[in-house]
């Protein structure tokens, strides 16, 4: 299996915060791999700068992640991403999604009709 996945709840100790990520990888495990690996480093440090809005971290997080893979030697591997955090702003859950590729999340609620 080439997928990697994340689920940190209390990210960066901050327990209003969650990440969850799945990185669907294609040729091989080592690109999936690194983004399990990096990406939750990189937000931590993103959100330690507290922004309102995570919307240009999760962006810069993946433009990050895509410079560093620029200097793997990853045989042709790549990978889709899809990733979710949850932070509670000024009192509300607030849900950010972000992919890449074509993975996508889904939000279904039980019961909502």
């Amino acid at each position: 299996m080439e997928d990697a996945h994340v689920v940190i709840d209390n990210l960066g100790g901050d327990p209003s915060c969650g990440i969850f990520a799945i990185f669907d990888g294609h040729g091989g495990r080592q690109v999936s791999d690194h983004c399990q690996e990096r990406f939750p480093t990189l937000f931590t440090q993103e959100l330690r700068k507290k922004p309102y809005s995570l919307e240009q971290p999760i962006k810069d997080v993946f433009t990050k992640v895509d410079n560093e893979l620029r200097l793997l030697d990853s045989d042709g591997c790549g990978s889709t991403a899809c990733v979710c955090v949850i932070r509670v702003e000024q009192g509300e859950r607030v849900l950010y999604t972000a992919n890449l590729g074509d993975s996508r999340a889904v939000l279904f609620k039980a019961n909502s009709g």
